[in-house]
């Protein structure tokens, strides 16, 4: 008969009935106080203390043993200075480590999720945000996330982040690896049945590294994390920004982290989605696909690699095998050019392994896809587009898109590239180790890379977009002879002497050689129509013109795609360019002593910038017919023309000669020193040993040479009020004389000095200076055997009819 369980409890020593008692009490006590903090709003109170950084909700849930939970429809959501996510299942469990709790260590041998759907997206920086220090259960699941998330983070993704320097010796590390850490990656996804180690026994053997790999030392208190396998069944979708993943997926995933700036690692895992639907943004990009990924990350601080640099510090195989969209050529409304899908049945299958920056040998992706062209009437089939990507030594790309005679968009290209590391934080340093050849007729987003083709070129930008039309033969990263770019839009800007040069232009780079082989490309940029403003006011433009060429030619030392810093030699031209009010020069001139009141004009230029930005020669022509101007306060209309000869300049510095320049006054009428209106004067200038500077304060010191009809306009600038001798109204109208004196004006000040006018009857010598409302000067006046000195001080002439020689040469000079 058998014994009654109370009969059996009480034949029990009382030694032994008493500590089982207190068991039994226990873990009774753990299952009610454990199942009621999980199963009442007790437990998210618990963990949801920071919802603007995390926060996590559960339906029924179940504890049976310490340390082990059970949790249904789970919901977490979090928030990181760059990112938010959520992650739901329908159900988690998993087993946490009790003792290491109490050295601030969370140990997670094994945690199952089942029914996983998950996404990423940006988010704004949020202050203060940071690592989250929670209960125990929590901080596995949020660690669990945060591996999953990074396991299955994309390029897309990881662009948006910002890059620090690339870790050295990358490509040798990548090249001598051993073959065993191909195996590494392949055994892990192996044996994803195998039983996880206990960590109290042993440790996986990248969790084993020591702490010195990393950088800066985690705060003593900070808890570390170690989560050896994280099992994910049925993992329904995954969204990483604008990349979504539908269809059966698998995640075995293990991780390492210490919190507040700790080390972290990734032990090697593995995914796997089948029947995958792969979405980027609205757009199918690939469906019945099959995906795999197999990745681990050495351990590492956050200051060692962040960004694309844990890029270096990664193993990976990642493989791809589906259908993809078709593409379609359209139009949009501004007539540009574009690639988008559309239904159809493209292909995409390929394996890419990659070892701490470099893919490696075998690795291949093929791509090919039916090409459509919607700007047609009736829409066309023009044919495939066909990609492929193959690495044995070097990495091989091919692409090739049908080229129907009147394709909006083609491009051919067949590139090798040196080596199989790849730079993923500055892939503009494969350039060098390029080579090939690629045509292509597409449309450009940017275009300001075709100036950069000229860094010392800084006053050049081209902006905007573009169809491009380029064939593009290379050589190391060299663009060699019969190379060519047209771009028949941009949007340029030329920037010189403190005017900005803007309007639609056309631009054809081409490379040539000569005779030697040495390399000769040169740049042609033609604006149909442009503006010239002030860079200070560009909204105000003051020139309007037609017809605008830049020729830019380099010399090819050291030609190549990232750099043609060469001496580069440019030619800026136009001609006739309309000014419609002349005003707009006053900006340049002494204005209460020297300016425009009205008229309008013509503008010219031709101007050869040597390397370096300096003027090797070069003219600027201003050309008005009836302007009015203004100076010294005496009022002139007529005919303009200035042909300024810009010489030995240097374009930064806006300082440049001016010899041989010259300026033309025609048809000049204007009140004489007798207060008569005289018309038809003229008078040519002409500049020798003249420096100028054009960055404000303008200003100009030299020689000057004038030929004049007469002397009358110089002779009113002393005498205005009739109280000139009658012998000097006759020297007046004495016929043409030759000028010559020195000049310099600075600002708002104007100093003429030494100046002598000459002819068969008369010889008169001058001083003048003009600063804001006042002038003083004096003047010397001889005929034959008269003479006559005056002195102004203000608009008063002081007369000097006696020993006048004597008295002009007792003036001190205005210049040195």
């Amino acid at each position: 008969m058998t014994m009654p369980v109370r009969a059996r409890w009480r034949a029990l020593p009382r030694l032994l009935r008493w500590p089982l008692s207190a068991l039994i009490a226990l873990y009774a006590s753990y299952l009610l106080l454990g199942n009621l903090l999980l199963n009442t709003p007790l437990g998210p109170a618990a963990l949801n203390r920071s919802p603007d950084k995390f926060t996590m909700h559960w339906g029924p849930a179940l504890t049976w043993w310490p340390g082990r939970v059970v949790l249904w429809d789970v919901d977490l959501q979090g928030h990181s200075a760059r990112t938010k996510w959520n992650v739901s299942a329908q159900r988690m469990s998993g087993q946490i480590r009790l003792l290491p709790l109490l050295h601030r260590q969370l140990l997670v041998p094994q945690l199952h999720v089942r029914g996983v759907r998950g996404g990423m997206q940006a988010a704004a920086a949020t202050p203060g945000t940071g690592a989250m220090q929670s209960p125990a259960a929590a901080q596995a699941t949020r660690a669990a996330v945060a591996a999953a998330k990074g396991a299955a983070d994309t390029p897309a993704a990881l662009a948006n982040e910002r890059a620090p320097t690339a870790t050295p010796n990358a490509e040798h590390s990548a090249t001598t690896q051993p073959p065993a850490q191909h195996l590494r990656v392949t055994t892990a996804t192996t044996t994803t049945d195998a039983k996880p180690a206990t960590p109290t026994t042993s440790t996986p053997q990248s969790a084993r590294r020591a702490d010195t790999q990393a950088g800066t030392p985690a705060s003593p208190t900070a808890w570390t994390l170690q989560l050896d396998r994280i099992v994910a069944e049925q993992v329904q979708a995954v969204s990483l920004r604008q990349l979504h993943i539908e269809g059966q997926g698998q995640l075995q995933l293990g991780l390492f982290k210490q919190l507040r700036g700790g080390p972290m690692e990734i032990f090697p895992s593995h995914a796997v989605f089948e029947s995958a639907r792969v979405r980027w943004g609205q757009d199918e990009v690939m469906r019945n696909g099959q995906l795999r990924i197999d990745a681990s990350i050495a351990r590492h601080a956050p200051d060692q690699a962040s960004g694309l640099a844990v890029l270096q510090l990664t193993d990976a195989l990642i493989a791809v095998h589906g259908d993809t969209a078709a593409l379609d050529v359209t139009r949009h409304a501004q007539g540009r050019h574009t690639l988008a899908t559309r239904a159809g049945k493209g292909r995409a299958d390929g394996e890419l392994r990659w070892i701490r920056g470099a893919l490696q040998p075998g690795s291949q992706l093929q791509w090919r896809a039916p090409l459509h062209d919607s700007t047609r009437t009736p829409a066309a089939l023009l044919g495939e587009l066909t990609a492929q990507l193959q690495v044995d030594q070097d990495m091989r790309l091919k692409v090739s898109m049908p080229e129907p005679a009147d394709a909006g968009l083609t491009l051919d290209a067949d590139l090798r590239v040196q080596g199989r590391q790849l730079p993923v934080q500055s892939m503009r340093s494969l350039l060098p180790r390029t080579s090939g050849h690629a045509r292509l007729h597409w449309q450009l987003s940017s275009l300001r890379w075709i100036a950069a083709l000229f860094p010392d070129v800084d006053w050049l930008t081209l902006e905007g977009e573009g169809l491009v039309d380029a064939d593009l033969r290379i050589d190391h990263g060299q663009l060699a002879a019969g190379s060519r770019l047209q771009v028949p839009h941009v949007h340029a800007q030329v920037g010189v002497m403190g005017h900005a040069i803007t309007g639609q232009a056309s631009a054809d780079l081409r490379v040539d050689a000569d005779a030697s082989g040495q390399l000769l490309p040169a740049l042609a940029l033609q604006m149909q129509q442009f503006s010239i403003a002030h860079t200070d006011a560009p909204a105000r433009p003051f020139v309007q013109g037609r017809d605008l060429r830049l020729d830019l030619r380099t010399r090819a030392d050291a030609r190549n795609l990232s750099s043609l810093r060469d001496a580069t030699r440019a030619h800026l031209v136009f001609a006739n360019a309309r000014v419609p009010d002349l005003r707009a020069y006053n900006r340049y001139l002494p204005q209460q002593q020297l300016r425009f009141d009205g008229g309008n004009g013509v503008l010219s230029g031709d101007l050869q910038i040597e390397p370096g930005g300096r003027i090797g020669k070069g003219g600027v022509r201003i050309g008005a017919r009836a302007a009015r101007l203004q100076f010294a306060g005496l009022a002139l209309r007529g005919d303009v023309d200035a042909d300024l000869r810009l010489q030995r300049g240097d374009l930064r510095a806006e300082q440049f000669s001016l010899d041989a320049s010259s300026i033309q006054l025609r048809n000049v009428g204007f009140t004489g020193p007798d207060g008569q209106h005289r018309d038809g004067w003229w008078a040519r200038i002409v500049l020798d040993d003249a420096r100028m500077q054009w960055r404000q304060p303008v200003g100009v010191d030299g020689r000057v040479r004038i030929q004049v009809r007469d002397l009358a306009f110089l002779v009113a600038l002393y005498a205005r009020d009739r109280s000139i001798p009658n012998w000097m109204l006759r020297l007046v109208d004495a016929g043409q004389a030759q000028l010559t004196a020195r000049a310099h004006w600075q600002g708002e000040t104007v100093i003429v000095d030494r100046l002598q006018a000459r002819n068969e009857r008369f010889q008169v010598d001058a001083r003048l200076r003009l600063q804001g409302n006042q002038r003083r000067g004096s003047l010397l006046a001889r005929w034959g055997l008269l003479s006559a000195a005056v002195g102004l001080r203000g608009d008063t002439p002081e007369w000097h009819l006696r020993g006048a020689p004597e008295w002009y040469r007792a003036q001190p000079d205005l210049l040195r």
